[in-house]
């Protein structure tokens, strides 16, 4: 049989681990720990069954004790409705992050199909200016003469520096700024490797030539135009 004061300390000490255990359950809950405090539970349960059997007489304890049995009853309650919610991937928590994964999955589709098109309308330009009157010129001139050593060296080195690219990059989300375009979803990651895909297809077209891109509105939309590198 325990004393009134063995049971009146351990009935403090049972009061506060059940509010170390709401503390523990609530960061479970909201996602900073991984897993439920199971331990601390068990130590919690054990000390309440010991608290039930040697309950004492004193009103002012008994009254302790039973309020400290209601509030872990409606504790234990809302513990595991959160989670069965949880193991069905019902809860608010993890239904959020589900929905903000998708978002950014979508945002990131949406800058790529944007510098695709991007890329794709400076193919589109570049196939229009080979089939005009330069093309047949060069055509009715013959083969191309392979190119002096002196003059390989002379060119300008093929692809956009980093400079370049980035000069590009802020005209091109500038221009589309001013028409009324998204810019969220063209990074510049996106855009540098759309045209390192195409660059080599142009150049080719050109007989080696450098190329650049100037940034043009066509049919009402912001795109890029392959132009000969000054």
């Amino acid at each position: 049989m325990a004393d009134i004061t063995e049971y009146e300390a351990r009935l403090d000490a049972a009061e506060l681990q059940l509010s170390r255990l709401k503390a523990l359950y609530e960061q479970w809950f909201r996602g900073f720990e991984k897993l439920p405090p199971t331990v601390q539970l068990k130590k919690f349960s054990r000390e309440l069954q010991w608290l039930t059997k040697y309950k004492p007489r004193k009103a002012g304890l008994r009254f302790r004790f039973q309020t400290l049995v209601q509030r872990y009853t409606t504790l234990q309650s809302y513990w595991r409705r959160i989670t069965r919610e949880i193991e069905e991937g019902t809860y608010k928590r993890d239904v959020d992050r589900a929905r903000r994964r998708r978002q950014e999955a979508l945002a990131e589709q949406r800058r790529e199909r944007a510098a695709d098109r991007a890329a794709e309308r400076a193919r589109q330009d570049e196939d229009a200016s080979q089939r005009g009157p330069a093309s047949a010129a060069e055509g009715a001139a013959g083969p191309a003469r392979p190119a002096a050593a002196s003059e390989s060296a002379s060119r300008p080195e093929a692809g956009l520096d980093d400079a370049r690219m980035r000069d590009l990059y802020d005209r091109f989300i500038e221009a589309r700024r001013r028409n009324h375009e998204p810019t969220d979803t063209v990074t510049y990651d996106k855009l540098k490797r759309s045209i390192d895909k195409m660059l080599p297809q142009l150049e080719a077209k050109r007989g080696g030539k450098p190329v650049d891109f100037e940034v043009v509105v066509r049919d009402g939309r912001v795109g890029l135009k392959p132009v000969a590198r000054d």
